[in-house]
């Protein structure tokens, strides 16, 4: 979208308020054309993608409340707008094309996915096309209470972050139940209409019976493939007016030397050759500025906290060792303050190393114990003892070293945000862990099931856990050896404290 921000006049804001002006005068009419009883116009905020108007939508019987919605609007309106524009036609037209297929897309994932995950917006009615009064896409939607999560995160008790933490847990244990035969950014099936009610939606790398591709792809030969796809020698030969950058270069053969070293390590086989096409919904764009917190308070005084999921313009399907990086953005938030120049977008697998340990704002550790020990206890119950591990192992593992290298090569490396840095990082990594200089985290729990079952119990009865025909995470940590001592040391006292705290947090929810 960097060519439609070139084409802003000379007083930005006075350009803003002026388009926001424009579409509030223009809106109501809009809706009403489709049929809308609408009221209580007005200004919501502004994004990377879309400009966002939210108004009160009045039900067909005349006697429900109304009804919260939001207007979610291309920004490529203000490139039509904009009589300054000095774009050429053609860029014009492409920002213009990429805004209707991103509109319809993020349309049809949202009807996809609220079927299955409650606590996300529902569409109402998309046109992804230029033939409107706004000669530019939009979509309107349901508005979900509350605000967003990094406005008074710091605010909370522990109790209500515990509660929250749960609920992001129970959103991405969801999505890994939302299917789909293939893998890539999800997609409309075409883009040819207006409300999208006859497109399927699709991921970019399909499994199909006309698909050429074998019915299993490794992750490794998925990655072999698309590093020959993001050559920029090969981008440099389609496009004679834009030579290849010497510093992309750098980068690409960097990456193909790292990725070739590890995908020959017998230690990651296991993860390179998962199947990319066993995939499911991924939200890959999940921080605190998309979660909304909408507090309720009962009849006893007694408050909880819901959350929502909004944003839905980067979707995806992923295998589950694409997916399961963890969210630290709910133990690191303070990173961004602390130092705002750092390049990092919330992803736990591509923390700068020097703020890998950094957890120092309040109940940034309790937040983190109280989390892996809800996701582990969960999954023990509904799957087993082998879908524990499998998490731990592909949030914490070495999965992250293979997870760090694919999410680079599938998506594509740019050289200009930190890409050749994270390239370093891993490679110095991967070496640290191969001579034994570092150790990675164990594993801390023994889940024979035979073991501790009193300790069990009472986890189990202190977090008021639905009983199943699964017993209870039991806590005993593996026997220590003497090289890893002092980590299994620190994982015991991570188990036990998440219990305490749990202990106290559910004494809490219950005065």
């Amino acid at each position: 979208m960097s060519n439609a921000s070139s084409c802003s006049s000379s007083s930005p804001h006075a350009s803003s308020v002026e388009h926001e002006a424009r579409l509030l005068e223009v809106l109501p009419a809009l809706c009403k054309g489709l049929g809308l009883n609408t009221s209580n116009w007005g200004f919501l905020g502004k994004g990377m993608f879309n400009i966002v108007f939210h108004f009160d939508l009045q039900k067909a019987d005349e006697v429900s409340s109304p009804l919260p919605c939001v207007i979610r609007i291309a920004n490529a309106y203000e490139l039509e707008e904009n009589d300054d524009c000095d774009s050429p036609d053609e860029i014009v037209k492409q920002v213009m094309t990429e805004a209707c297929e991103r509109t319809l897309n993020s349309a049809l994932v949202l009807r996809h996915v609220h079927q299955y995950i409650s606590n996300t917006p529902e569409m109402l009615h998309v046109d992804a096309t230029q033939d409107n009064a706004l000669k530019c896409p939009f979509s309107i939607q349901t508005r979900l209470p509350g605000q967003p999560m990094e406005k008074i995160w710091k605010t909370l008790d522990l109790a209500a972050k515990f509660e929250i933490a749960e609920q992001v847990a129970d959103f991405r244990f969801k999505a890994e139940t939302v299917k789909f035969k293939g893998w890539g950014q999800l997609k409309a099936a075409s883009t040819s209409g207006i409300d999208g009610e006859h497109h399927s939606l699709r991921p970019e790398y399909e499994l199909s019976s006309e698909s050429p591709l074998p019915p299993t792809r490794t992750l490794k030969e998925e990655c072999q493939r698309l590093l020959l796809t993001h050559n920029p020698a090969n981008q440099q030969l389609s496009d004679e007016d834009e030579p290849c950058d010497v510093e992309d270069l750098v980068a690409y053969g960097k990456l193909c030397h790292v990725f070739a070293e590890m995908s020959s390590d017998p230690a990651l086989e296991q993860y390179f050759s998962a199947n990319i096409y066993d995939a499911h919904f991924a939200h890959i764009d999940l921080h605190m500025g998309n979660i909304l917190i909408s507090p309720s308070t009962d009849s006893n005084g007694k408050t909880s906290y819901k959350v929502g999921i909004i944003d839905f313009d980067c979707l995806a399907s992923l295998p589950k060792i694409l997916s399961r990086g963890a969210p630290a953005f709910l133990w690191q938030n303070d990173i961004f303050e602390e130092n705002p120049d750092v390049h990092w977008d919330g992803d736990v697998d591509f923390t700068p190393r020097k703020f890998r340990d950094f957890r120092d704002h309040p109940h940034g550790d309790e937040v983190k114990s109280y989390y892996d020990w809800y996701v582990m206890d969960k999954l023990y119950r509904e799957r087993g003892s082998a879908a524990v591990r499998e998490w731990w192992e592909s949030t914490y593992g070495d999965a992250t070293l293979v997870r760090r290298i694919a999410s680079l090569v599938l998506w594509g490396l740019d050289a200009s945000i930190g890409c050749v840095q994270a390239l370093e990082e891993l490679s110095e990594e991967r070496r640290e862990r191969i001579q034994g200089e570092t150790v990675r985290v164990p594993f801390p729990l023994d889940l024979s099931g035979n073991t501790q079952e009193a300790s069990g119990e009472a986890a189990s009865d202190a977090f008021e856990k639905e009983t199943t025909d699964q017993p209870p995470i039991p806590l005993e940590v593996d026997q220590p050896s003497p090289g890893r001592l002092g980590l299994l040391v620190a994982a015991v006292v991570s188990v036990v404290a998440a219990i305490v705290i749990g202990i106290e947090v559910r004494k809490a929810l219950d005065r």
